[in-house]
């Protein structure tokens, strides 16, 4: 029979007065991946601040290897070996693999450090591991996949029984799944555990031995192996339905057009979208994302190639003022880096109106008529002072509303589904519908089919710098998820 990793008895968090975990009641064994399906996001990083330090808890016990390691009787706030595995590194960025792996875990008291020695020893576990990696390789050059395995390699040197992997889907793309759940299936025969949280059911249900359904800071349904499949979990989760086919429909008209672009990491790279069409670009590297952006928003000019707007070149020099020639980008996580929390919610929505209008300071009339014009897609929210008092939708919302009130002509998206829970995402997908029945043109720049292709008319697939795929709506099925 095999260990427990862990244990939850009745572990209850409060906060302030709100319940972010109750009653929760959970055990993981070794060599077990147990899935974690949150269509929101409550609870969710109490939970993973319970599993990573025993901070004080409202009630219940936490058990870790058959040890009472926190309980609401007592807490010393010491650290579990459970190991995180998410967007933001813990890896030192400009420090090489070596230095990572050795010098910085917890337990390391050599003063004098032989260089030599650390490169055989990573060298030696690189190949355990089946890894191509070099032991000098600084950790800011290797790519999000590349980090991640050498996380589950430093994971495993400071014995680590349980990781947790949280919502790598959102920064990597399908084929880097792949070879993530395979490297879990290899710590799994070592007996590791994992607690696999991720946006999407179907990709959890591949790969896990058995899933919960965490909601409001509650397990609402737990999933036995021979339960993971769309039958048993549709019922419980958030399902996106289809956008109304009249929405979708873009015209003939082509409004950008990227020819045999050769820039930093493209090659050759070429592409075009018509107006209010909605194009996926699956990318596999998010440099290739950045060098588009930097071309379209940047003033920064190909190395070879030509980039036309409206049948005209679009220049280096435009797209320093790339809003102002109708191009406008919705930066990922957008409700932590395009929300002004000193500014008011109508402040936040109306604030690039200045640029289109010309203007210094809004007349009182302009105010008035978008409030009448947003309320009905912005609600009661609109009228709020504070941000802070927004939900995440309301967010999401307030950020594509200030594009529609601006309406460029083409919008770039980056990695819109990479945050938020189930709701959001199913907010985001909406948005963009409504972006694109104005006659905006859309595209989406992300590492995962996700959610994308609900309102996707095309999707090409960016690899090596350049288009290798290209797939119309019409022919989405033959695409592997």
């Amino acid at each position: 029979m095999r260990e427990e990793v862990l244990r939850l008895e009745n572990v209850s968090q409060q906060i302030e007065g709100e319940y972010y975990l109750k009653d929760i009641n959970l055990h993981i064994l070794k060599g077990e991946i147990v899935g974690f399906v949150a269509p929101e996001t409550k609870g969710k990083k109490e939970l993973i601040q319970i599993l990573e330090k025993n901070i004080p808890i409202t009630y219940g016990k936490v058990y870790i290897n058959n040890r009472l390691v926190n309980s609401y009787v007592h807490s010393n706030l010491s650290y579990n070996k459970i190991y995180v595995i998410g967007q933001k590194s813990t890896l030192v960025s400009d420090l090489n693999i070596a230095d990572n792996l050795f010098v910085l875990r917890r337990g390391f008291r050599k003063n004098v450090i032989n260089k030599k020695v650390l490169r055989v020893q990573t060298e030696r576990l690189m190949t355990e591991f089946g890894l191509k990696l070099k032991p000098d390789t600084v950790v800011m050059r290797l790519k999000p996949i590349d980090r991640c395995m050498v996380e589950l390699v430093r994971a495993w040197l400071m014995d680590c029984s349980l990781i947790v992997l949280d919502n790598c889907d959102s920064f990597l793309g399908e084929e880097d799944i792949g070879r993530l759940q395979g490297m879990i299936q290899e710590f799994c025969r070592r007996e590791v555990a994992f607690l696999y949280m991720g946006n999407h059911h179907e990709e959890i249900y591949k790969v896990c031995h058995r899933a919960i359904l965490f909601a409001n800071g509650q397990i609402r349904k737990k999933f036995s192996k021979q339960e993971l499949d769309d039958e048993h979990i549709n019922p419980y989760i958030t399902r996106f339905g289809a956008v109304p086919r009249e929405r979708l429909q873009s015209s003939r008209e082509e409004l950008l057009s990227m020819t045999d672009i050769t820039y930093q990491n493209l090659r050759g790279f070429t592409m075009s979208v018509r107006k209010g069409e909605c194009v996926v670009l699956l990318v596999n590297d998010s440099n290739v994302s950045r060098d588009i952006l930097s071309l379209m928003t940047e003033g920064e000019n190909p190395q070879k190639g030509l980039i036309s707007l409206r049948g005209r070149e679009y220049t280096a020099r435009m797209s320093k003022k790339a809003l102002l020639h109708g191009v406008g980008v919705i930066e990922e996580d957008p409700v932590h880096t395009m929300i002004f929390p000193e500014l008011s919610v109508l402040d936040n929505l109306t604030f690039l109106m200045d640029r289109k209008l010309d203007k210094v300071v809004l007349k009182k009339r302009y105010y008035e008529s978008i409030l009448r014009e947003y309320q009905e897609l912005m609600g009661d929210a609109l009228r709020k002072k504070n941000v802070a008092d927004l939900r995440n939708e309301d967010l999401y919302r307030l950020v594509y509303n200030r594009m529609y009130l601006f309406h460029p002509d083409l919008i770039f998206c980056v990695s819109p589904f990479a945050h938020g829970d189930m709701q959001c995402r199913q907010v985001v997908l909406e948005l963009i519908s409504q972006l694109k029945g104005i006659g905006i043109s859309v595209i989406i720049l992300q590492v995962n089919v996700s959610d994308s292709m609900i309102v996707a008319d095309r999707l090409l697939v960016v690899h090596g710098g350049e288009v290798e795929k290209a797939y119309d709506k019409n022919e989405f099925y033959l695409i592997k998820r």
